[in-house]
């Protein structure tokens, strides 16, 4: 009796009590799928893995609802596991193929000298006219090239609770870089350059991070 007990257990941790104990199930992909391939459940397989051997930020199969469209960041292999490395989100998609454009002095006609890197830009045409977009700042640049900078730090945000240490300033503006797409920027660089002198109102918007 003690023998077919001790084998009936065995039987069952084989079929059953290894997985629920030592294994969790993951997503795989249940064929090869392209960079930048739309993911949906259909893609993916549920199998078991062992806990040890799971891979950093695999997705359970109850996540496979939350993808909504997103899409594969690099090429992900028949049976390989779904990492959050490999999913990226619309928005960051587009936001993929954002580079860093400078709007160049010589084209701004207003800015304000509160305005640093990593906040929002609202560019405008000087007469009001035409409205590019609100952009992010990824760099404020004196004359020297030298990223412009707060002589006694702090600056917390835009117009923020802690705008008052903005006050003074390493040097005046000269040039800012924001972050857009080559179609945009150029948009903004054709009208900039079909105006006589300065042309561009940048208006700071808050804080990005």
């Amino acid at each position: 009796m003690l023998i077919l007990v001790a084998v009936a257990g065995l039987v069952l941790w084989e079929a059953k009590g290894r997985e629920l104990v030592l294994m969790t199930e993951v997503c795989a992909a249940a064929t090869d799928i392209k960079q930048g391939e739309a993911l949906e459940a259909s893609l993916f397989n549920v199998v078991p893995v062992p806990r040890g051997s799971l891979v950093r930020g695999a997705v359970a199969p109850d996540e496979l609802g939350s993808l909504n469209g997103a899409v594969a960041a690099s090429f992900i292999p028949e049976g390989a596991a779904l990492s959050s490395a490999y999913i990226v989100t619309p928005d960051a998609a587009a936001r993929a193929n954002d580079s860093y454009f400078t709007i160049d002095g010589s084209w701004i006609y207003m800015c304000s000298s509160a305005l640093r890197r990593g906040d929002k830009a609202e560019i405008i045409s000087a007469d009001g006219a035409k409205n590019f977009g609100v952009f992010d700042v990824g760099f404020v640049k004196g004359a020297d090239s030298e990223e412009v900078r707060e002589t006694a730090g702090g600056g917390a945000g835009f117009g923020g609770a802690d705008a008052e240490s903005r006050v003074d300033a390493t040097s005046p503006i000269d040039h800012v870089e924001i972050v857009t797409q080559l179609r945009t920027y150029l948009a903004i660089k054709k009208y900039a350059e079909s105006v006589s002198g300065p042309s561009l109102i940048l208006v700071g918007k808050g804080i990005v991070k």
